[in-house]
C-alpha cells in the first residue's frame, strides 16, 4: 500500500465479521501473521463510514436523500434531509445472506419474517419522512451491476466506470421488476437470455 500513500493502514471488517463464528480467531491469526489490527463495524459505523466516503465527491444538496447500499451480507441506510443525517441503520438483508433462505420454505422461516417486519419497520420511519422529491443513492457493487445493464441498454458507448449514473424512478422501477421475473438460470446467464437487448422506455 505504500505506493498509494496509504500508511499507516487501517483495515475494517463488516457484515461478514460481524456474524462470523470464528470471528475472533480470523482476527487472532491476521493480527499474529500480518501484523494488522481489523476494527469490526458495527452496522450504524459502517452505514456513517461509507456515507462519509460518499460525501467526499458527491454534491450537497438542499434536498432529501436515502443513501443506500446493498452488499452481500447487509443493508446499510442513511436519511438525510439538507444534508443533516436524520437517521441510519443497518439490516441484515444482503444479496448472499438472502441465498441462504430457501425458496420453498420461506414462509415457514422465523429469521426471514423477523428480516422483513425490521426492514418494514426501518422503511416506514424513512418513508414517513420522505417525499416525492427525495432521492435514492444506491452504492456497492449491486448497483454497480445494476448500472451496467441499464448502461449496456440505454447508452453502451460510455464508460460504465466513469462515474454515477442516474435515472428516473420509473425507469429504476422498470429495470427492477424486470429482474425479479427473470429465472435463475436467466440469471446466472444473463447475455444469453436477450435481457440486454431488451430496451426500456424513459420516461421524463
Amino acid at each position: 500500500m505504500e505506493p498509494y500513500g496509504a500508511c499507516p493502514l487501517q483495515v475494517f471488517g463488516t457484515s461478514a465479521f460481524r456474524d462470523a463464528k470464528n470471528r475472533k480467531e480470523v482476527l487472532q491469526t491476521l493480527e499474529r501473521n500480518c501484523g494488522i489490527l481489523v476494527h469490526v463495524l458495527s452496522g450504524k459505523e459502517e452505514a456513517s463510514v461509507l456515507l462519509e466516503g460518499l460525501s467526499a465527491f458527491l454534491p450537497k444538496h438542499s434536498y432529501k436523500q436515502v443513501v443506500a447500499d446493498l452488499g452481500g451480507g447487509s443493508l446499510e441506510l442513511s436519511f438525510l434531509n439538507k444534508n443533516i443525517v436524520f437517521r441510519q441503520c443497518s439490516l441484515n438483508i444482503g444479496t448472499l445472506r438472502l441465498r441462504e433462505f430457501e425458496p420453498e420454505h420461506l414462509e415457514s422461516s422465523e429469521l426471514f419474517r423477523k428480516t422483513i417486519v425490521h426492514l418494514e419497520d426501518e422503511a416506514g420511519h424513512f418513508l414517513t419522512n420522505a417525499d416525492s422529491e427525495t432521492d435514492l443513492l444506491l452504492t456497492g457493487g449491486n448497483a454497480k451491476t445494476l448500472g451496467r445493464f441499464y448502461l449496456q441498454i440505454h447508452d453502451p458507448q460510455l464508460n460504465s466506470n466513469s462515474g454515477a449514473v442516474e435515472m428516473e424512478w420509473p425507469t429504476f422501477e422498470e429495470m427492477v421488476n424486470h429482474f425479479i421475473s427473470l429465472s435463475q438460470e436467466t440469471l446466472r446467464n444473463p447475455g444469453n437470455s436477450g435481457f440486454i437487448r431488451r430496451r426500456f422506455s424513459i420516461r421524463p
